[in-house]
């Protein structure tokens, strides 16, 4: 099939119109206040956990495929193993990054 300058100026003004009404549903969900920290975390949250439920088959699949068995152990219990093998964090450049990031 051949595109002509018609047929794309035809699909251009059709993704405008959609997205003009995107916008216009964007506008209707802003809120008329600004949200507390506490709105704003619970709206965040809300949005990783619908996130999780695409990518969570994503992740066991590829879990599957490496071999990765069992529950997640959690950052603190894996940076006390870290600690226990003689693994410093300030000695780490990626550990000194995240260091610096929380400190500002």
């Amino acid at each position: 099939m051949t595109t002509t300058i018609d047929k794309l100026l035809i699909k251009t003004e059709r993704i405008e119109r959609e997205l003009a009404e995107v916008r216009q549903a964007l506008e209707e969900l802003r809120p008329t206040k600004p949200l507390t920290p506490e709105e704003r975390a619970a709206a965040r949250l809300e949005h990783v956990k619908l996130k999780n439920e695409k990518l969570a088959p994503l992740i066991d699949e590829a879990f599957k495929k490496m071999g990765i068995t069992g529950e997640p152990i959690g950052a603190e219990k894996l940076q006390e193993m870290l600690a226990a093998e003689g693994v410093k964090p300030e000695e780490n450049s990626f550990s000194r990054g995240i260091i610096k990031m929380r400190e500002e």
